[in-house]
């Protein structure tokens, strides 16, 4: 969905860092879930909060984050990553 339109179907996939247990790997495997299918205006929602949810595993068990964000994720946050979700949609069906 991301990558379609300017990179082809033959572009390496995005590298995202993965972290420690118990989040492990889960903010990777929600970028995935988002990038690799074909998301809906209506499921952008439950998309950002499985994102939220794996981002907050790392604030919540004390983990070292493999991202610089300085603090868990906001209600305004995950709006603005459901509006941005809705909008490759939105640029992918065009």
């Amino acid at each position: 969905m991301m990558r379609g339109r300017c990179c082809g179907p033959g572009a390496a996939r995005i590298h995202a860092p993965t972290g420690g247990a118990p989040c492990n790997d889960g903010v990777v495997v929600a970028l995935r879930e988002i990038a690799d299918t074909s998301p809906t205006t209506d499921s952008a929602g439950l998309l950002a909060q499985s994102y939220e949810q794996c981002v907050n595993c790392y604030y919540v068990n004390g983990v070292p984050r493999p991202f610089r964000y300085r603090q868990p994720p906001s209600p305004c946050d995950r709006e603005q990553f459901v509006r941005f979700i809705q909008r490759a949609v939105a640029i992918a069906e065009r």
